[in-house]
């Protein structure tokens, strides 16, 4: 894969990563309020959710440090 293809299939899954975050802090947000409710399984939920967006948010940061890499490479 050359660089520039690189480029874009990181900025593409840096784009996906950014629209799962968003999608997932807005899962957050309704089940705090289910949650306010005392609902144990929404609890549960939310834990997974919170995992999930760890873990998006280290897919975005590894692949935002991958794309500075690559532009700097890029640059020379």
């Amino acid at each position: 894969m050359n660089e520039s293809s690189e480029v874009r299939v990181l900025r593409q899954l840096i784009l996906d990563d950014e629209r799962a975050l968003e999608a997932l802090q807005q899962r957050e947000t309704e089940l705090l309020r289910t949650i306010e409710l005392h609902d144990f399984h929404a609890a549960t939920r939310r834990e997974r959710i919170l995992s999930d967006m760890q873990s998006a948010e280290t897919r975005l940061r590894k692949n935002r440090q991958q794309l500075v890499a690559l532009g700097a490479r890029i640059e020379l």
